[in-house]
């Protein structure tokens, strides 16, 4: 286990990289968790909502990955331009 996966991530940006490297390492649960986080700590953040409604899709909760995507797509907005997180 490396030293970055040991120690929680302090910023948003930093959660999501370093769910995307567990989502890309097949660690979804732990993937998850950290979408979550990022949620809810920048509930309008488009990426941790697409991210993890990729996530719920792969894991076969299409509703689930519906809603998530759906809400990145508000974020986004009509210009389909996501706010900065």
């Amino acid at each position: 286990m490396g030293a970055d996966e040991r120690k929680e991530p302090k910023t948003v940006p930093q959660a999501i990289e370093q769910a995307v490297r567990f989502h890309q390492e097949g660690r979804l649960g732990e993937a998850e968790r950290l979408y979550r986080e990022a949620l809810r700590a920048s509930p309008r953040n488009f990426e941790a909502h697409h991210l993890l409604g990729a996530l719920k899709l792969q894991q076969g909760e299409a509703a689930e990955a519906e809603r998530l995507i759906g809400a990145a797509l508000d974020v986004a907005g009509p210009g389909g331009r996501a706010a900065p997180a």
